[in-house]
């Protein structure tokens, strides 16, 4: 996300992070400092800043949460996802982006999704989309929900005219694996597998969606 925020012009003034290696990327990357805990951060003692990207933690809420049952904002992360509208309120960007895995519309219902949309809808303009990461050109299929939101006293009208790109990459052209892949011999020796899962029976790939030649069955 900062990579492509950087590749499409913005200039990041800070950012958040608790892991502290993430961190250290993101200062290397951006030459900006990285001020930690986003919930232990005053806002108002940082630069103003135009757009803000918000991704917390989503374990809690995606569908291959053990037990395939997610608890959601009763996690111990999951609660961020709701939290986050109070820094963003706090921060006041003119624009801002939220990411999370889609998920989260089906646990409870969407509840947290709707608290989230509630929260900000006073002071922004809001737009929302599930998109397929794979059609906007990144070689894995992952989904994720995206919040779109524009500051009403400062963006104005010109927020209506928003509209979510159009895919960039369809059945007919995308990536794969092996666009990504590297030789043997640079894979680190602790992602070296040598159990053998079960096959699964033999089916075509297909475009965008993850192909699995086999699984892995927990005893």
């Amino acid at each position: 996300d900062t990579f492509a925020g950087i590749r499409s012009g913005l200039l990041p003034l800070w950012g958040t992070e608790t892991d502290a290696q993430r961190g250290q990327m993101f200062v290397d990357l951006t030459q900006a400092p990285c001020l930690g805990d986003t919930f232990e951060v005053d806002f108002s003692l940082q630069p103003k800043v135009d757009v803000l990207w918000s991704g917390q933690p989503c374990p809690d809420w995606s569908s291959s949460h053990q037990g395939r049952r997610p608890p959601g904002d009763r996690g111990e992360t999951g609660w961020q996802f709701v939290a986050q509208t109070d820094k963003i309120l706090e921060v006041r960007p003119h624009a801002f982006v939220i990411e999370m895995v889609p998920n989260a519309l089906r646990v409870n219902n969407g509840a947290a999704v709707s608290a989230v949309l509630k929260s900000l809808g006073g002071l922004y303009t809001q737009y929302i989309d599930v998109v397929q990461v794979a059609a906007a050109g990144d070689a894995s299929a992952r989904e994720r929900l995206l919040i779109v939101g524009f500051r009403k006293e400062t963006v104005g009208a010109h927020a209506d005219g928003f509209v979510f790109s159009p895919p960039l990459y369809d059945s007919r052209c995308f990536h794969t694996a092996r666009d990504i892949a590297v030789p043997d011999a640079e894979v680190p020796a602790a992602y070296w597998r040598y159990d053998k899962p079960p096959l699964l029976p033999r089916t075509l790939p297909v475009p965008l969606r993850m192909h699995k030649p086999a699984t892995h069955v927990n005893p």
